[in-house]
């Protein structure tokens, strides 16, 4: 949510919201389980319920992929965007 709020604030308040976001001196651990992870969940999920549930078609039946199968490469999906 800081990254949210800092994002605003750099597009109104520019140089003032860079000194802050200078001044804020977060571990590498906080910024990893804060953002880098649920960002990297985002698309994995998503591959994951589309490929399952919708599937894709290219000419006659969906195609889908079953959760036993989807989900190993969902995990390493999740992986190769961290």
């Amino acid at each position: 949510m800081t990254s949210f709020i800092n994002g605003l604030r750099l597009m109104f308040m520019g140089k003032s919201a860079w000194q802050q976001v200078a001044a804020d001196a977060d571990s590498t651990l906080k910024v990893l389980f804060t953002q880098t992870v649920p960002f990297a969940l985002i698309p994995a999920v998503c591959w994951y319920v589309g490929v399952t549930r919708f599937g894709w078609q290219i000419a006659g039946d969906p195609v889908r992929l079953t959760p036993e199968s989807a989900l190993p490469m969902c995990i390493l999906f999740f992986f190769a965007c961290l």
